[in-house]
Protein backbone atom coordinates (compact mmCIF):
# COMPACT_ATOMS: atom_id res chain seq x y z
CA UNK A 1 0.00 0.00 0.00
CA UNK A 2 1.19 3.49 -0.84
CA UNK A 3 1.35 6.26 1.77
CA UNK A 4 -1.76 7.94 0.41
CA UNK A 5 -3.72 4.73 0.60
CA UNK A 6 -2.61 4.19 4.20
CA UNK A 7 -3.70 7.75 5.00
CA UNK A 8 -7.14 7.06 3.46
CA UNK A 9 -7.45 3.89 5.55
CA UNK A 10 -6.53 5.81 8.72
CA UNK A 11 -8.97 8.63 7.90
CA UNK A 12 -11.74 6.10 7.22
CA UNK A 13 -11.04 4.36 10.53
CA UNK A 14 -10.97 7.67 12.40
CA UNK A 15 -14.27 8.60 10.78
CA UNK A 16 -15.84 5.36 11.99
CA UNK A 17 -14.39 5.65 15.49
CA UNK A 18 -15.32 9.30 15.77
CA UNK A 19 -18.90 8.96 14.61
CA UNK A 20 -18.42 10.73 11.29
CA UNK A 21 -19.84 8.28 8.73
CA UNK A 22 -19.52 10.72 5.82
CA UNK A 23 -15.77 10.98 6.29
CA UNK A 24 -15.48 7.22 6.78
CA UNK A 25 -17.48 6.47 3.64
CA UNK A 26 -15.67 9.04 1.50
CA UNK A 27 -12.22 7.88 2.58
CA UNK A 28 -13.19 4.22 2.22
CA UNK A 29 -14.64 4.75 -1.26
CA UNK A 30 -11.54 6.64 -2.36
CA UNK A 31 -9.33 3.92 -0.94
CA UNK A 32 -11.23 1.30 -2.94
CA UNK A 33 -10.99 3.46 -6.08
CA UNK A 34 -7.28 4.08 -5.52
CA UNK A 35 -6.73 0.34 -5.40
CA UNK A 36 -8.73 -0.60 -8.51
CA UNK A 37 -9.67 2.43 -10.62
CA UNK A 38 -7.63 3.84 -13.49
CA UNK A 39 -5.81 7.10 -12.63
CA UNK A 40 -7.97 9.21 -15.02
CA UNK A 41 -11.02 8.45 -12.88
CA UNK A 42 -9.31 9.78 -9.75
CA UNK A 43 -8.21 12.86 -11.69
CA UNK A 44 -11.81 13.44 -12.81
CA UNK A 45 -13.06 13.09 -9.22
CA UNK A 46 -10.39 15.51 -8.04
CA UNK A 47 -11.35 18.05 -10.69
CA UNK A 48 -15.14 17.89 -10.26
CA UNK A 49 -16.11 16.55 -6.84
CA UNK A 50 -16.06 19.73 -4.78
CA UNK A 51 -18.28 21.66 -7.18
CA UNK A 52 -20.57 18.65 -7.65
CA UNK A 53 -20.83 18.24 -3.89
CA UNK A 54 -21.71 21.91 -3.45
CA UNK A 55 -24.35 21.53 -6.16
CA UNK A 56 -25.97 18.57 -4.40
CA UNK A 57 -25.82 20.28 -1.01
CA UNK A 58 -27.50 23.35 -2.49
CA UNK A 59 -30.15 21.16 -4.11
CA UNK A 60 -30.86 19.61 -0.73
CA UNK A 61 -31.21 23.02 0.90
CA UNK A 62 -33.61 24.23 -1.81
CA UNK A 63 -35.91 21.17 -1.76
CA UNK A 64 -38.42 22.83 0.62
CA UNK A 65 -39.13 25.37 -2.12
CA UNK A 66 -39.72 22.62 -4.69
CA UNK A 67 -42.01 20.68 -2.34
CA UNK A 68 -44.03 23.74 -1.40
CA UNK A 69 -43.01 23.63 2.26
CA UNK A 70 -41.54 27.11 1.85
CA UNK A 71 -42.49 29.96 -0.42
CA UNK A 72 -41.93 33.65 -0.94
CA UNK A 73 -44.09 34.58 2.05
CA UNK A 74 -41.80 32.54 4.34
CA UNK A 75 -38.74 34.15 2.80
CA UNK A 76 -40.08 37.69 3.22
CA UNK A 77 -41.20 36.99 6.77
CA UNK A 78 -37.84 35.56 7.80
CA UNK A 79 -35.50 37.70 5.73
CA UNK A 80 -36.52 41.00 7.27
CA UNK A 81 -36.54 39.79 10.86
CA UNK A 82 -33.51 40.29 13.13
CA UNK A 83 -32.72 36.57 12.86
CA UNK A 84 -33.01 36.70 9.07
CA UNK A 85 -30.72 39.71 8.75
CA UNK A 86 -28.18 38.06 11.02
CA UNK A 87 -28.44 34.88 8.93
CA UNK A 88 -27.69 36.90 5.77
CA UNK A 89 -24.56 38.31 7.41
CA UNK A 90 -23.40 34.94 8.70
CA UNK A 91 -24.13 33.31 5.32
CA UNK A 92 -22.04 35.97 3.61
CA UNK A 93 -19.17 35.39 6.05
CA UNK A 94 -19.41 31.60 5.67
CA UNK A 95 -19.22 31.81 1.88
CA UNK A 96 -16.13 34.01 2.14
CA UNK A 97 -14.57 31.55 4.57
CA UNK A 98 -15.37 28.77 2.11
CA UNK A 99 -13.32 30.53 -0.56
CA UNK A 100 -10.41 30.85 1.85
CA UNK A 101 -10.86 27.17 2.66
CA UNK A 102 -10.65 26.15 -0.99
CA UNK A 103 -7.44 28.11 -1.31
CA UNK A 104 -5.95 26.53 1.79
CA UNK A 105 -6.92 23.01 0.75
CA UNK A 106 -5.52 23.55 -2.75
CA UNK A 107 -2.22 24.85 -1.34
CA UNK A 108 -1.94 22.36 1.54
CA UNK A 109 -4.25 19.36 1.11
CA UNK A 110 -2.62 17.69 4.11
CA UNK A 111 -4.45 20.21 6.35
CA UNK A 112 -7.59 18.15 5.67
CA UNK A 113 -6.33 15.44 8.04
CA UNK A 114 -6.16 17.97 10.89
CA UNK A 115 -9.65 19.22 10.05
CA UNK A 116 -10.98 15.67 10.07
CA UNK A 117 -9.30 14.85 13.39
CA UNK A 118 -10.66 18.09 14.85
CA UNK A 119 -14.13 17.20 13.59
CA UNK A 120 -13.88 13.73 15.12
CA UNK A 121 -12.75 15.19 18.45
CA UNK A 122 -15.60 17.71 18.40
CA UNK A 123 -18.18 15.02 17.60
CA UNK A 124 -16.80 12.44 20.02
CA UNK A 125 -16.03 14.57 23.06
CA UNK A 126 -17.85 17.89 22.75
CA UNK A 127 -21.24 16.81 21.42
CA UNK A 128 -20.67 18.50 18.06
CA UNK A 129 -21.89 17.42 14.66
CA UNK A 130 -19.76 16.83 11.57
CA UNK A 131 -19.90 19.87 9.32
CA UNK A 132 -18.38 20.67 5.98
CA UNK A 133 -14.62 20.95 5.66
CA UNK A 134 -14.70 24.07 3.47
CA UNK A 135 -15.82 26.47 6.16
CA UNK A 136 -13.57 24.78 8.72
CA UNK A 137 -10.65 25.15 6.31
CA UNK A 138 -11.68 28.75 5.66
CA UNK A 139 -11.74 29.48 9.37
CA UNK A 140 -8.29 27.88 9.68
CA UNK A 141 -7.02 29.95 6.73
CA UNK A 142 -8.36 33.12 8.34
CA UNK A 143 -6.65 32.26 11.62
CA UNK A 144 -3.43 31.48 9.73
CA UNK A 145 -3.58 34.97 8.21
CA UNK A 146 -4.35 36.66 11.50
CA UNK A 147 -1.60 34.78 13.34
CA UNK A 148 0.72 35.03 10.31
CA UNK A 149 1.30 31.30 10.21
CA UNK A 150 2.72 30.05 6.93
CA UNK A 151 0.32 27.84 5.05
Amino acid sequence: MKDGEVALAVVSLLGLLGGNPHVALAAGALLALALVAPPPLLAWIEAHSIHTGILFMTLGLLVPFATGKMGLSHVAQTLFSPAGLLAVGVGTLASCLGVFGLGLLAAKPQVMVGLIIGSILGVSFLGGIPTGPLVAAGFAALLFRILQISR
